[in-house]
């Protein structure tokens, strides 16, 4: 019912944060019933404030349609990681995913249990739980996120008719029975078959796979022989086709993985999945987002006007899971260097600094033409002290003592063969300079007459001569190759905006 769109909330003095909007489509605002489902997600989601359920920052529209705006969670979705790993034919280690899923829990009891000001619960379900909808962070922490299905006792209206809404294989017997015997533990049984998926790339046995087999009876969860006899326990409880078999509630399962852990003596925590994160997406230091296409092409809704500030420079993306793979200002997470890699720096480092060394030495040295050898001495000069680790070098040299006969005639032959000089390079006056902003995605290479002048983001302005001036823009993980011509004013900035397809100049 909606569109996700990736943004940027602009605040004085240079304030940004990047959040994400949720818009209405537009064929659906025309729609009270759906117009007020969306609005009972925005007032569900405000009141959500845990560390483990993205937060919701406001509630507002734009002419006829209403927009959600909420945080932006830098990472990848459950579901993408069990993509990738089926893909690259690896496992996800079982201690992260018990804790992935632990923590999780801790976000659905919250909301769960929540209750209003006079202490009465609100009774909000999910209904939606599924790898989907829980979203892994670069830092480690897991977040639930879309309540837009949920269910709570303040809703004012039903949802849209057309059956049960949700994932099937995710979803609890009771689903398909009725609207009234859901409760806690039909979540419950939703992160048991997400749990299950984590630990072992399949779901369950149990589950349906096909649409039309959703209302037979379901068979019990048939332990698998590669988990643990404990994981398989509770596994088997929270699948149970019975809701008074499953655990009471997402805190209990989520105590029972927690021991599970602890039994065998493994810790986990936020900074354990980080590294294990880095590693499983393979971060390099230059293509953060190398295996993601290309961006897609600017949406018509290009800016909202929100109570606290604008929100500028939108673009839709194609599904919630996606988030990160938009980030404005996502800086790539360096890999640990090998101690190989770390030699081959040194040796670069080293072979640098030589370089430097006897390019000083031969700018130093007299230009001269030796003189005939019958007529002057041959000298080793010693090398500088900062030479001192460099090989020695072999220059003739005319002796202080014993200067040529003037018939030898080194005046014509210096004039022959004047010195020569590096040709001066006239700097232009900072009169004749202007500035130009590069705003383009993350490590976007630019360059300026074959020259390369850094990657985005940059933290300064480029100086460059006042006139005609074209700048090169390359970004291969986003498909960005472009020449951009821009007319700088002597003493004036200019700002040069990159997106897909083109770039807009604008002056400040």
């Amino acid at each position: 019912m909606g569109e996700v769109y990736l943004a940027c909330r602009e605040g004085p003095e240079g304030f940004l944060k990047e959040v994400v909007i949720k818009c209405m489509l537009k064929h659906l605002a025309e729609d009270q019933g759906f117009v007020e489902l969306f609005l009972n997600e925005a007032r569900l989601a405000v009141l959500l404030q845990h560390p483990n359920i993205v937060q919701t920052l406001e509630l507002n529209r734009a002419g006829d349609s209403w927009f959600i705006v909420m945080e932006h969670v830098r990472g990848r979705s459950l579901k993408s990681c069990i993509r990738r790993a089926k893909k690259n034919c690896r496992q996800i280690p079982k201690n992260i995913a018990v804790w992935l899923i632990a923590e999780a829990l801790q976000g659905l009891h919250f909301a769960h249990n929540l209750a209003d000001g006079a202490g009465r619960p609100l009774g909000i379900l999910h209904r939606d739980v599924s790898p989907d909808n829980l979203l892994l962070s670069w830092d480690g922490a897991v977040k639930l996120v879309d309540f837009g299905i949920s269910k709570a006792r303040f809703r004012v209206v039903n949802l849209p008719t057309g059956g049960p809404k949700g994932k099937f294989p995710y979803m609890a017997p009771e689903y398909f029975v009725g609207d009234n015997a859901l409760d806690v533990r039909s979540d419950v049984y939703s992160m048991g078959v997400t749990l299950h998926e984590l630990l072992t790339l399949e779901l369950p046995n149990c589950v349906p796979r096909d649409r039309k087999n959703v209302s037979q009876p379901r068979i019990h969860y048939q332990p698998r022989a590669e988990l643990p006899e404990e994981l398989n326990t509770i596994l088997s409880k929270a699948l149970n086709p019975n809701p008074a078999e499953r655990w009471g509630s997402a805190a209990e399962m989520a105590e029972a993985l927690i021991k599970s852990l602890v039994a065998k003596g493994q810790s986990v925590h936020a900074s354990t999945v980080s590294a294990w994160m880095r590693d499983f997406w393979d971060l390099g230091p230059d293509e953060t987002f190398s295996e993601f296409s290309e961006w897609e092409a600017p949406a018509e809704l290009s800016s909202l006007q929100s109570e606290s500030g604008g929100i500028v420079g939108t673009e839709v993306l194609s599904a919630p899971e996606t988030i990160a793979k938009k980030a404005l200002a996502l800086q790539p997470i360096p890999r640990r260097r090998t101690p190989k890699q770390n030699l081959l720096q040194g040796l670069a480092t080293a072979a640098c600094f030589i370089s430097i060394a006897l390019l000083y030495w031969a700018l130093i040295s007299p230009n001269k033409e030796a003189p005939s050898p019958a007529l002057s001495l041959s000298l080793v000069p010693q090398p500088p002290a900062a030479m001192a680790s460099l090989p020695s070098v072999s220059v003739d040299f005319e002796h202080p003592q014993h200067p040529a006969p003037e018939s030898i005639a080194e005046k014509p032959i210096a004039e022959k063969h004047p010195e020569k000089k590096p040709p001066e390079t006239k700097t232009p006056e900072p009169k004749n300079m202007g500035l130009v902003h590069i705003k383009a995605p993350p490590n976007t290479i630019v360059r300026h007459k074959g020259k390369r002048l850094g990657k985005t983001p940059m933290r300064r302005p480029l100086q460059l001569p006042a006139g005609k001036v074209r700048l090169h823009m390359q970004n291969k993980a986003l498909g960005i190759s472009n020449t951009y011509h821009l007319r700088i004013e002597p003493g004036k900035e200019v700002v040069l905006q990159v997106k897909t397809p083109k770039a807009h100049i604008r002056q400040p």
